[in-house]
């Protein structure tokens, strides 16, 4: 969530004033230093037009599940430099050698590697719903299972793998990677037994394969009617805007900008970073930790039963906005026909 609007840094870049991204006067190179609360940066390269609130949501949602000491400070830093990482991967900073421009190349090769689209909950080119939840999960067994692994021995490691846990599972409450219905329990025919905040569907960040293009499929920069891939969106914020949230620095005014989703994602983080605490202290056997990972799994990424109201119609709009239903397929309609 908030970290994949690097595009607009690249955009920015080319061209400073272009208006194409909404606040891109903030654009700088940053002095990566630790100020206050806010997490420091790590690099001039993770620093590289990334400076701003804007660009911190990881970092902030992170940082607020702590806030009952579930962790040490030190461990809670490098918890969130592993969630950082996993959008601006430290091994990527070589290319600063060669120019920001060849940096940002390289940025743009890493999130458009299909192999990778499963860390930040999203679909690939050619999967279904079904199937890219399900290797989203099994890439959070994969790095809980890291975690506990190396806690004794090199809990660095240990930490960097929660943290870029903890960046998957808040990838999957933004906007701009999936639809959850808040609410899907709205109406009493059919009955609807969905739990809040459940999911309808993911979505895309890169094209679709031939035949796989459905009208079920939303892209990351999916805003009203626009179908296409792309890096930039202000769905993946975790600001309010309607309560003038621009660039909010201040702890509590973060708080308070904050949009449900990330509120939501919050709660994710928090209750993640309780179970893999006990799983990480308490040296759980490797053959356990995907069943005690289950009931978690259970409550913060079912799919919505179908049908399901993602959001209810307003009816003082003029002229009323109608019900958004969820439109995924059902599990047995193949992703690619």
């Amino acid at each position: 969530m908030n970290g994949r609007g690097w595009g607009c840094v690249a955009v920015a870049l080319l061209a400073l004033g272009n208006n194409s991204c909404e606040q891109v006067g903030f654009l700088s190179l940053c002095d990566p230093t630790d100020t206050g609360r806010v997490v420091g940066f790590y690099s001039t390269g993770d620093c590289l037009g990334t400076d701003a609130s804007l660009f911190r949501g990881h970092e902030w949602l992170t940082l607020f599940a702590n806030d009952e000491g579930i962790f040490s400070d030190d461990q809670i830093n490098t918890i969130v430099e592993g969630n950082r990482h996993t959008d601006y991967p430290q091994e990527l900073l070589v290319q600063l050698d060669n120019g920001a421009l060849a940096y940002l190349d390289a940025l743009l090769a890493y999130h458009n590697n299909p192999a990778g689209q499963a860390e930040h909950f999203i679909l690939r080119s050619d999967n279904s719903h079904y199937q890219a939840r399900d290797e989203a999960l099994g890439l959070l067994v994969g790095l809980t299972k890291d975690a506990v692994r190396h806690w004794n021995d090199n809990q660095i490691k240990a930490l960097t793998r929660i943290g870029r846990a903890t960046h998957e599972l808040q990838d999957s409450y933004s906007q701009a990677h999936a639809v959850r219905a808040p609410q899907p329990d709205l109406r009493n025919d059919p009955p609807f037994t969905n739990v809040p905040w459940c999911m309808c569907k993911l979505k895309t960040f890169v094209p679709r394969a031939e035949g796989c293009l459905t009208d079920d499929i939303e892209f990351h920069d999916q805003f009203d009617d626009q179908r296409r891939p792309g890096h930039l969106t202000a769905l993946d914020s975790i600001y309010d805007d309607r309560k003038d949230c621009h660039d909010p620095r201040d702890e509590e005014i973060v708080r308070r900008c904050l949009i449900p989703e990330a509120t939501q994602a919050i709660v994710a983080t928090r209750d993640y970073l309780v179970l893999v605490r006990e799983l990480v202290t308490t040296a759980v056997p490797e053959d356990e930790i995907e069943a005690r990972l289950q009931p978690y799994f259970d409550m913060h990424f079912p799919f919505c039963d179908l049908p399901a109201l993602v959001r209810p119609g307003d009816s003082s709009l003029v002229p009323p906005r109608p019900d958004v239903m969820c439109d995924r397929p059902d599990e047995s309609v193949p992703a690619c026909q």
